[in-house]
């Protein structure tokens, strides 16, 4: 819904190839290219990182992966947040066979995972494009 690391990126990089890297040197542009990659790998596994912070097993981390990837491709942003939380559910309680109370647990700690991987890509974005407005307009 936002527009993200990626997005901002992009932006950031079509203006310094059309100003000929005068205002956006190249090594800036290669320093957001790496932090656009770590945060787009943060965001996507950070509903899995979740599961593994409250402990579920690695059915419920590979559940919460699969069922997110799923998701995204089913419906698209709501998928990824109901597949990231059902798989990791089924994960741990079908495969690891913990309790429905546990299994559930571990389901909101993927939802809290992504919620704070999508706060962390909104702030990098944010911070890339005050970077990109420093450099732009000092």
């Amino acid at each position: 819904i936002l527009p993200g690391t990626v997005i901002t990126f992009v932006g950031i990089l079509s203006y310094a190839i059309f100003d000929k890297f005068e205002k956006i040197p190249v090594w800036l542009v290669l320093v957001l290219l790496v932090v656009t990659f770590f945060s787009t790998l943060i965001d996507n596994f950070a509903g899995a990182l979740g599961v593994r912070r409250l402990k579920g097993s690695k059915y419920a981390f590979w559940g919460s992966i699969i069922g997110a990837i799923i998701g995204v491709i089913v419906l698209n942003l709501l998928g990824l947040i109901i597949g990231s939380f059902l798989g990791a559910i089924v994960g741990e309680y079908v495969f690891a066979k913990s309790d429905s109370q546990k299994a559930i647990k571990v389901g909101f700690a993927s939802f809290l995972g992504f919620l704070a991987g999508g706060l962390a890509k909104f702030l990098i974005a944010f911070l890339m494009g005050l970077v990109f407005t420093l450099f732009l307009f000092f």
